[in-house]
């Protein structure tokens, strides 16, 4: 009996099983806390990438002597600013309406260009799709 009182108030080991009990809630939030800057890091490159083509359409639109560029050559300048998970979906309008744009109604059009992207987070047991938008325009 002294033998066994002995190995039950022995304190040997105890703080490998305490650790072991933390590392799982600690990795989970940490993997968590990645995947979460990953995704605002793809929509920040996403808004940029959008800007920066409606701006460059603007552009191209004065230097070609107000043609503006195609849908094509737009979404060619977007790819090669844009660095996250595949677009699903592109749009680009050389004629917006000032209403679609700002609060104005004036006779005023825009570059607008528009991009969506779904993420897949996959976390162990399942996975998550995170959708993000930007939109962008300009004169």
């Amino acid at each position: 009996m002294n033998k066994l009182a002995q190995y039950g108030g022995s304190e040997g080991g105890s703080s490998t099983a305490e650790f072991a009990l933390v590392l799982v809630p600690f990795m989970a939030l940490v993997l968590g806390l990645i995947a979460m800057c990953t995704v605002l890091y793809f929509n920040a490159t996403l808004q940029h990438a959008v800007e920066d083509s409606a701006r460059w359409a603007s552009i191209e639109t004065v230097v070609g002597n107000g043609a503006p560029p195609s849908s094509t050559a737009v979404q060619a300048h977007f790819n090669k600013r844009y660095v996250g998970p595949t677009v699903d979906q592109f749009t680009y309008n050389s004629a917006a309406a000032e209403s679609t744009c700002s609060t104005g109604a004036g006779t005023q059009t825009f570059h607008r260009v528009y991009a969506h992207a779904i993420f897949q987070f996959d976390a162990v047991l399942v996975s998550v799709p995170v959708g993000m938008q930007a939109s962008a325009c300009f004169p």
